[in-house]
């Protein structure tokens, strides 16, 4: 089950958007895998949608962007951010619930991770 985290570890996301200017078939037709990566840092609505994309909550019911089995969802999402506007970097956990991300006290140190205050 998704382990609960207290409001001071978590950062509110933006609201993915739901429409785009591009169809599913054109999405398709252009996707292509990229082994060359931009240096520029993801920005929050960036970060929102690809999460939101992932496993984000799309009806009332509960049902999410990913498919599961009897919706019981048992993946969860994290995201290791190394550069990125407006966030440290450190190990996040995505919160689905509530659609925001979770510091788990883990900082990037000269490529190593180490554990934020001691925690």
């Amino acid at each position: 089950m998704f382990e609960k985290y207290s409001n001071k570890d978590s950062i509110a996301l933006l609201q993915p958007a739901k429409k785009s200017g591009i169809s599913v078939e054109e999405a398709i037709l252009k996707r292509r895998s990229i082994r060359r990566y931009s240096k520029k840092p993801l920005n929050l609505r960036e970060i929102s949608q690809i999460l939101w994309s992932a496993s984000g909550v799309t009806s009332s019911r509960g049902y999410r962007a990913a498919p599961s089995a009897g919706a019981t969802y048992p993946i969860e999402i994290y995201m290791l951010v190394i550069n990125a506007e407006d966030i440290e970097p450190g190990l996040y956990r995505y919160n689905y619930e509530n659609h925001s991300i979770n510091f788990n006290h883990f900082v990037i140190k000269s490529g190593h991770f180490m554990i934020k205050n001691g925690q």
